[in-house]
């Protein structure tokens, strides 16, 4: 009975697609008549199957974030190609990147999840503390552990490397800046049950801090994930530290505002505050709709108008500024966010880390017209860059830290 129902779960056509797999039924009735020991055997069969399964799974997602192949596909960064085209849930995607990236820098992982030693939350615990030195004595050290045992093993070191002397505080100093995030992430996993907003805040911030996304990985910059939590009722609960000055701020806006907020409810101020500010920001962004007085500044008269060329006299004085019409045209034509398609038609869904993006490079002589500039994050501006000027001329150091400030830091209209 159990070989027939294993064979059927083996059974694929050739280059059948995950789409159209069709699985078997197995109806309870037909586990019920399997003997206990076999009932066993099989279990522990399909849990091999799986602890085998998904460290193929680790090597080939650790293959496709090296190659950045999630771009083409319309998605800025592995996890949002995880959750959105692979229907992962957030928590798994996050658990998944996260071991696949760190099997990466310690191949024996795949070993450990393979054989089952070690499970993917016990992987996340232990890399932030990874090196050479100790990861072998650490991965022995874990296997077979459950996961409370392995968070008692991470207290264990950390306490073993307190500082000591002036290298080994800096040592520490170094080790507590790449387990920051890690160590406020699990704080929040104890809060909302999941890692998911942390897991996307990192990705989104990560596609932005380097050029190599298995660099990124070891050094995650530091994110707050969205303080947000879904109550009971279908409402959200919104939950934050503040220092007191922020704290001073907010009753002054309060009561600056009791005219138009009588009852001093907070979400209609925070509504109103971020609402003031969203508009500054575009403003700031793609600049302010009122007219240059006389006597302003006419950068625009340096760069080609919208839709036009630029006259040879004005080759020599060729600028990265973007006039203001063409930034506010651009960015409602656009949304305000990416307008990278990929491959498969899916249009990137990312509004954060916006950069404005020259279809004809601006380095061949690319004008800054509606037509040749599009919103795109960060991440699919520098894959752009890739192609065009090839790896190392796309995605280098200078060009991300340029155009960041052009876009971010746009000067006011």
């Amino acid at each position: 009975m159990t070989e027939r129902v294993e064979s059927s779960v083996e059974q694929r056509a050739p280059g059948e697609t995950r789409g159209t797999l069709r699985l078997p039924r197995v109806a309870s009735e037909t586990w019920a008549a399997v003997p206990d020991r076999r009932l066993l055997e099989a279990l522990n069969h399909l849990v091999a199957r799986e602890q085998e399964a998904t460290a193929e799974l680790l090597l080939c997602l650790a293959e496709v974030d090296a190659r950045r192949l999630y771009l083409e596909e319309g998605c800025a960064s592995l996890f949002s190609y995880c959750t959105t085209v692979l229907h992962l849930s957030e928590g798994a995607a996050y658990y998944r990147i996260t071991a696949a990236r760190g099997a990466r820098r310690f191949p024996r992982l795949v070993e450990l999840i393979a054989s089952g030693a070690l499970h993917l939350s016990g992987i996340c615990l232990l890399l932030p503390l990874l090196d050479e030195a100790n990861a072998t004595r650490l991965l022995t050290a874990a296997t077979h552990q459950s996961k409370r045992e392995i968070e008692a093993l991470v207290a264990s070191e950390r306490g073993r490397s307190a500082p000591a002397g002036p290298s080994v505080r800096a040592e520490t100093r170094v080790s507590r800046d790449r387990t920051r995030h890690t160590e406020s992430a699990q704080q929040c996993l104890a809060v909302s049950g999941e890692p998911a907003e942390r897991a996307q805040a990192t990705e989104c911030a990560q596609a932005t801090s380097s050029a190599d996304p298995l660099e990124a990985s070891t050094e995650p910059r530091s994110v707050v994930a969205p303080p947000f939590r879904r109550r009971a009722d279908g409402s959200l609960e919104m939950r934050i530290g503040a220092h007191d000055s922020t704290a001073d701020l907010f009753r002054r806006a309060r009561d600056l505002c009791r005219h138009q907020n009588p009852s001093g409810d907070a979400e209609t101020l925070l509504r109103a505050a971020l609402s003031a500010l969203i508009a500054q920001v575009e403003r700031r962004r793609v600049g302010s709709s009122r007219k240059r007085t006389e006597a302003g500044p006419k950068r625009d008269a340096i760069v080609p108008a919208v839709g036009t060329s630029a006259a040879p006299a004005q080759e020599a004085t060729r600028s990265r500024y973007i006039p203001v019409a063409v930034r506010r045209v651009v960015w409602e034509r656009d949304g305000g966010q990416c307008a990278f398609v990929g491959r498969n038609g899916r249009r990137c869904d990312v509004g954060a880390f916006l950069e404005f993006h020259h279809h004809d490079p601006f380095a061949r002589g690319g004008p800054p017209t509606v037509e040749n500039l599009s919103l795109f994050c960060s991440a699919h501006n520098q894959h752009e860059g890739r192609r065009a000027f090839g790896p190392n001329r796309g995605g280098g150091a200078h060009r991300t830290s340029h155009t960041a400030q052009r876009t971010a830091e746009l000067p006011p209209g």
